[in-house]
């Protein structure tokens, strides 16, 4: 009886941390459908045909102004040499996290201020979309902004200590999600359901295929060479007014170029090959063999979606499929072994994986949590940070070899 006891103890949490973050996601979803006050919604709906209502809603900044201020505090970080410290340790990151709300405090702020202006100076059919308030509709209108983004970081937090998931990273796929269920009924369910499956298959064999005998994974640059062909390819047809697709031969070629120039940033041999024991050779050829196949996929997949007209679905798609592999990963880990908690959090993979390592030679189990969305955003996620995750009894035992490696190095 006892056994069993303990057996049942690891899937009560799971279920109950599963329970939480739904809830404070659906949360979350739910505060795009409460109407601004002081919005003459009525006329916004007629004027709009009843779409886009989530744009003057509490939630309608979402989770942008936390990633403008994560993006911004972490080049910060890279660029001025006294923070680069601070990337290193537990201690440093919560320095940066204070930074963070900071900027985000700004973010918010100018974001709202800037959508209230909006608001005030549209008028539809010679009537103004904002009712008069005593003077004050712009400041109510723009603190309701405020504390819908507050109780999105909010959110976040809790889902981050309490669930499962990655906090930002779970809302991120939710609104994702979102969007490619509006995106059913823009361009018809049989397209969208077959450029989903296309996305998702691709998405699933970028993540889950590690070349045989090779050090790296497949995924050294993730979708970010889409992203980044995507973005210079949309400047070059604002400047000459040329049309490139993403799946252009030229499209192509700025995809596998953009392939090996991150992935030589993402997984340089100084510092975690040199200290992985490989030689500098094998480093290569192993870094030559991912470049190829991540680039291959993701040519493969924008391929085959631009036949259907929706090349850019993966973008979409690539994220949300990450999540939910990560919070099935973590389920799995946590029905395994109870009481994990985070000692370490890791924003480079290549800094994962050796500290997992490290662990595992001291015989400590430890799991890599939020791992693959990593590997498909990198350094562009800083507000989806890896935690490493042990067992609470490990915990300090855990700390110590991590900090002994980091003074190492």
């Amino acid at each position: 009886m006892a056994t069993s006891t303990n057996r049942s103890l690891p899937r009560g949490d799971v279920a109950a941390r599963l329970l939480l973050t739904a809830v404070l996601g659906a949360g979350v979803l739910g505060l795009s459908h409460v109407p601004l006050p002081l919005v003459k919604l009525r006329l916004y709906a007629a004027f709009t045909e009843g779409q886009a209502l989530d744009l003057v809603s509490v939630g309608a900044l979402g989770i942008t102004p936390w990633v403008v201020a994560y993006a911004l505090v972490e080049i910060a970080s890279v660029v001025v040499p006294p923070w680069r410290l601070l990337r290193a340790t537990p201690q440093g990151r919560a320095r940066l996290e204070g930074a963070t709300r900071w900027l985000w405090l700004l973010a918010v702020a100018s974001q709202s201020f800037a959508m209230c202006v909006g608001l005030e100076q549209m008028s539809i059919g010679g009537q103004d979309l904002l009712m008069d308030f005593y003077g004050v509709e712009r400041w109510v209108v723009m603190c309701t902004l405020v504390a819908g983004s507050a109780l999105v970081g909010l959110a976040a937090a809790a889902i981050r200590a309490r669930g499962i998931g990655g906090g930002f990273a779970v809302l991120l796929a939710l609104g994702l999600g979102a969007e490619l269920w509006r995106d059913q009924g823009l361009f018809g369910s049989q397209a969208v359901a077959l450029s989903w499956a296309v996305s998702a298959a691709g998405t699933l064999l970028l993540l889950r295929s590690q070349p045989r005998s090779e050090t790296l994974p497949l995924s050294v640059a993730g979708v970010l060479p889409l992203h980044l062909s995507s973005t210079l390819l949309g400047i070059l047809m604002l400047l000459n007014g040329e049309v490139e697709m993403v799946a252009s031969p030229l499209g192509m070629l700025l995809l596998a170029l953009l392939t090996w120039v991150l992935a030589a940033l993402f997984f340089p041999y100084a510092g975690a090959g040199a200290a992985s024991g490989v030689s500098e050779h094998a480093w290569s050829r192993s870094r030559f063999v991912s470049v190829a196949g991540n680039a291959l996929l993701l040519g493969c997949v924008v391929q085959l979606t631009a036949a259907i007209e929706l090349g850019t679905t993966v973008l979409l798609v690539a994220p949300l499929v990450a999540v939910v592999l990560d919070i099935m990963d973590e389920a799995k880990v946590r029905s395994q072994h109870p009481n994990l908690v985070s000692v370490w959090p890791l924003h480079e993979v290549r800094t994962a994986d050796a500290s997992l390592h490290a662990l595992r030679t001291a015989g400590i189990t430890a799991h890599v949590r939020g791992r693959n969305l990593r590997l498909l955003l990198h350094f562009f996620a800083p507000y989806a940070p890896m935690h490493l995750l042990v067992s609470t009894t490990d915990a300090e035992r855990a700390t110590q070899v991590l900090s002994e490696r980091l003074h190492s190095r």
